[in-house]
């Protein structure tokens, strides 16, 4: 049985053909009947053959004025269906017909495009894309929106840049509004991206550039102040990587690993370990997470003693329960005790750390994509910066503001 609203739109598609003809047969004067070939596809359509229906609503009903939006609709529909060969053939065929306007012709081929990127034949899309946005001003803005998608599914990110450039909102002089938008942010990723494979091949220079215009992009950007973190780090400027760490605040510092593990490595370089303890005791006292309250217990017990790394963390977990922070204590308890009571210790912390190990522990905000470990984008939606850290007891401790 197919779709209640594919059904529809065909039943009212060869209902348009039919009226249309009728109207230009009394025009003319003339009572010809109605087109054997609605009838044809009247009969596909309820003999449940929407395949041969829709061929020969293509093939028959006349592309006029009445009837475009009609065609564009099936089309529509058979895409969102996943239908692409059929959404193509309806698209294709009306490019077929003379007597389009060159609006109509526009955007006809603005649809077939988004029926090649569905079907991910970039080259085509492209191709369709560029040219509405060199031909047509009024179809510009989304023709540049879907070029956009395929430079990011290519990891095309200097044509990302130049293309999503033309996209954000400007004054009437042309000057780039100052705002702080989900494309800008995209923008930001854009260039961390390039800078990143620039800091891979040693090119300082272009990471920095590429740095610089991230932030430009997107003030704040957590990814652009950890990649500037680690080519300092990388440079040998351990203290001004550490300034740079030091203007992540503690709640994007807690969702990090790469922070914390650049944080340990710049302080050990330094020697200045006591340091790094009193910077975590700042980072918990801001935000009491479960990711900083450990790091700061294991530093706590290298440093310094693990009785008083235990009584740590024994009274953040009184404070605010979560699994991980009993795991610690666990480990810590299993460590001071022997015999039987060693072992049971042992074989539940072992129980809850693989089972800790393999649960998610990010999720995107914008469809529920759920990961392991931190990703700058989802590639479920293709949403930047959408990942969420879990809270609760399960999670990250739920801090309360």
């Amino acid at each position: 049985m197919p779709d209640l609203s594919l059904f529809v739109l065909l039943l009212l598609a060869l209902f348009i053909g039919w009226w249309v003809g009728r109207r230009k047969a009394s025009k003319k004067e003339e009572d010809s009947g109605i087109d054997p070939a609605y009838y044809k596809g009247l009969y596909y359509l309820i003999s449940q053959r929407p395949d041969q229906a829709i061929d020969s609503f293509v093939d028959n009903l006349e592309v006029n004025a009445e009837t475009l939006d009609m065609h564009l609709a099936i089309g529509k529909m058979l895409r969102k269906r996943g239908e692409l060969e059929r959404a193509i053939k309806v698209h294709q065929n009306l490019l077929t017909r003379p007597n389009l306007t060159r609006q109509q012709r526009a955007t006809a081929h603005l649809e077939l495009a988004r029926d090649y990127l569905k079907s991910g034949w970039f080259d085509r899309a492209e191709g369709l894309l560029l040219d509405a946005v060199n031909k047509h001003p009024a179809l510009e803005k989304e023709a540049l929106s879907f070029l956009l998608e395929i430079y990011e599914e290519e990891r095309d990110w200097l044509n990302c840049i130049l293309t999503g450039d033309k996209l954000l909102p400007r004054n009437l002089l042309g000057q780039r509004i100052k705002s702080h938008t989900e494309l800008q942010m995209s923008m930001g990723h854009y260039c961390c991206e390039i800078a990143e494979a620039a800091i891979k091949t040693e090119d300082w220079s272009s990471a920095r550039r590429y740095l610089k215009q991230a932030i430009g992009y997107d003030p704040g950007s957590l990814r652009a102040m950890l990649l500037e973190a680690r080519l300092e780090r990388l440079n040998g400027r351990n203290k001004q990587a550490l300034g740079v760490l030091r203007q992540i605040p503690a709640e994007q510092f807690a969702t990090s690993n790469e922070a914390m593990a650049l944080l340990y490595d710049c302080y050990k370089a330094l020697g200045d370990d006591k340091s790094l303890i009193d910077y975590l005791r700042k980072l918990v006292d801001v935000y009491p997470s479960d990711t900083l309250v450990l790091a700061l217990a294991q530093q706590l017990e290298k440093q310094c003693s693990k009785e008083q790394a235990a009584e740590f963390v024994v009274e953040q977990v009184r404070k605010r329960p979560s699994l991980k922070g009993v795991l610690q204590v666990l480990r810590i308890s299993a460590e001071n005790s022997t015999g039987e009571v060693h072992t049971n210790l042992d074989f539940v912390q072992d129980l809850m750390g693989d089972w800790l190990d393999k649960k998610p522990n990010y999720r995107c905000k914008d469809c529920g994509f759920s990961v392991v470990n931190h990703i700058w984008h989802c590639p479920s939606c293709k949403r930047w910066s959408s990942m969420r850290q879990l809270k609760g007891i399960a999670g990250d401790q739920d801090i309360a503001r």
